[in-house]
Order: structure tokens, then sequence, then C-alpha cells
């Protein structure tokens, strides 16, 4: 729905006939999107986002009309020589982020609650953390949106990348934990008593020197890349996807059941697997599982 009212716009702004199908217009908006991402498969989930969006209409796009087949084709050689998967993050980092936080600086306090509260959310930062310090038309998620449940946090997503349907409601749990070192419930519960807001407000907003302050996604990249710095850590290749895939590569590593995996990451497809990093110790599991089986079999 996004790329379709994406494209509906574009059109409306440059005054271009959405109906009937015209492949100049399909192309001129698609080059123009490109230049504004850096994803092949983007590309290719806009051009089928526009073809789905014609089909309900009564249109057909041709999808593999010569003109977007050489517009794939110069995207694909061009990002994939450009794109590169960001680098993950790792528990140890957080850890190490944790203990030289300053505390004494608000916005960094709320910073640090955030980092891993995304992390164990695995929330996308659209999701996580509004664009600009407005608290109009927010996508991200607001304070009424996390709920405490038995000892746990519960958190209702209205708004997601997959998640369109305003009528929909998709939730994400954090499971309690005695943890001293990594407690995103505790942690929650204690920055939201520091600073009651109210509920229509940004899940990460504050008070600051007597004025409300709001943690924007550019600030949390700053303040990541900032303190990944400081323990020692090359922060050219992290961004704020990089908590995301890192995130989804422990919940793999602590055996997380792959559907509850992809449920929890709002995966509606199987695009998570590419987010999935495995040590040298899983890689050898396949073979080793197969030693296991010529033993039991033969003795061997």
């Amino acid at each position: 729905m996004y790329y379709s009212m994406n494209f509906i716009e574009f059109c409306a702004a440059h005054k271009l006939e959405l109906y009937p199908v015209n492949i100049s217009t399909v192309v001129r908006y698609l080059t123009h999107y490109t230049k504004k991402v850096g994803s092949y498969s983007t590309i290719a989930n806009v051009i089928s986002a526009i073809s789905k969006f014609y089909s309900l209409s009564g249109f057909k796009l041709d999808v593999s009309h010569p003109l977007i087949d050489l517009l794939l084709k110069a995207a694909k050689r061009t990002m994939s020589s450009t794109s590169k998967p960001k680098s993950p993050i790792q528990v140890a980092h957080i850890i190490l982020i944790k203990n030289v936080i300053d505390m004494s600086n608000v916005t960094h306090r709320v910073f640090i609650v955030a980092l891993i509260f995304q992390f164990f959310t695995c929330l996308r930062k659209s999701n996580l953390l509004p664009v600009n310090t407005s608290c109009k038309n927010l996508k991200c998620i607001k304070r009424q949106d996390i709920v405490q449940s038995d000892g746990s946090l519960i958190v209702n997503l209205q708004w997601s990348k997959t998640l369109q349907n305003k009528q929909d409601i998709f939730q994400v749990c954090i499971a309690p934990t005695q943890s001293t070192v990594l407690n995103p419930v505790l942690m929650y519960l204690q920055f939201i008593s520091e600073f009651p807001l109210p509920g229509s407000f940004p899940a990460f907003s504050f008070i600051s020197q007597g004025k409300l302050q709001v943690l924007t996604q550019r600030v949390y990249t700053q303040l990541l890349k900032h303190y990944l710095e400081v323990i020692g850590v090359p922060s050219l290749t992290f961004s704020t996807h990089s908590v995301r895939r890192g995130s989804s590569s422990f919940l793999f590593e602590s055996g997380c059941d792959t559907h509850l995996l992809k449920h929890h990451g709002t995966w509606k497809s199987a695009s998570y697997q590419k987010y999935l990093t495995f040590n040298h110790k899983q890689k050898l599991i396949p073979t080793q599982r197969m030693h296991d089986k010529i033993q039991s079999m033969f003795g061997l």
C-alpha cells in the first residue's frame, strides 16, 4: 500500500494521468524512486506493488515490458555493487555501550533504553521512533501502545511496513527476566516512571530542562554510531537496521523456532532469512548430523 500510495502522489505532483496504464509514467516513477533507495529488492517490490494496484483497478501492467526490464537490469548491476548489508549489532556491543553510556545526559540515557528495547523486540526503526519531533501523524509506537501483563511488556503495533491495515493490531511481547545486565522490561518501566507523559506521546519521549523532547531516528542513529566508536568498533558499516539484523540472528542462535522468529520480527515473507548469520560451530551442524545418522544406521 505504501508504494502504490507513493506512486499516486508522484503522478498527482507531476500532473501525470494514472489511467489507463502508461508504461512511460511507470518507468519515470521507477527512475525517480531508484535515486532514493539503494536496494534492488526494493525496486522489485515497488514494481510488484504498482502491478497489484493496477490489477485491483481492472488494468494490467506489463512487468516484462522491455523498458521495465532494462531499468531492472541497470538497477541490479549498479545496486548490487554498491549496496552491502549492514553489520549486525551483537549482544556484546550492547553490554559494552551500556557500561560506557553517559548517564548524566538525559538523551543518552533514553537512547540506551531504546537500544535495548529495539534489540529485544526486533522492531524496525519506523516502528520504534519518529522521524522528527512532531507528535502528529505518528507511525511509531506511542506510550499507550506498550502495556504491562504479568511482568511482561506487550507492544501493540498499529502500523508497520508489513501491517498497513488500520483495523489490525500486531503484538510483540517481551518476557520478564531477573537479569541485571540486560533487562528491557525493568529499564522501560523505570524510564516511564521517571518521565510520566500522556499515552498519545511517542514511546521514547521525555522531559529535559523543563521541555518536552523526543528521541528521533536521526539522533538515535548518531548516538549508536558514536558509542560504537567509543567502544572501539568502526561504525561505518552499522546503522539502526544493524540492531534488527543482530536481534534476528541472536534469536536464531538462541534456538527460537523460525515461525516464531518470523512472527516476532513482523516479517510476512521469508526475507528474514537474509539477516541470519551463522558462526563456525553452527556451520558444522549439518555434516555433524550426517555423521550421527550414519553412525546410528551402520554403527560406523
